[in-house]
């Protein structure tokens, strides 16, 4: 095998590996913002549905960040693999 296969290989990987967290991350956010949502739906106390709400808001932008990042660093790997 050459250097260049070999790279590519390795960036290939890199890119799996990055998808695979990618879908991790938003199976597991979906899952538990639904749950953590549904949780407070039927509570009567409204200052906890805000507090609920106000927290589901936060985390999700903080995965949008998280995924936003990812997909910036995918972006980067298939640029370097076509440039390979």
């Amino acid at each position: 095998m050459d250097k260049q296969q070999i790279k590519k290989n390795k960036l290939d990987l890199e890119y799996h590996k990055l998808t695979q967290i990618f879908n991790s991350v938003l199976t597991i956010t979906i899952t538990g913002i639904f749950g953590f949502i549904g949780s407070f739906i039927f509570l009567e106390d409204k200052n906890k549905l805000a507090f609920g709400l106000t927290l589901s808001a936060v985390i999700l932008i903080l995965i949008y960040g998280v995924c936003n990042k990812i997909d910036k660093k995918l972006n980067q790997i298939l640029k370097e693999i076509e440039n390979i």
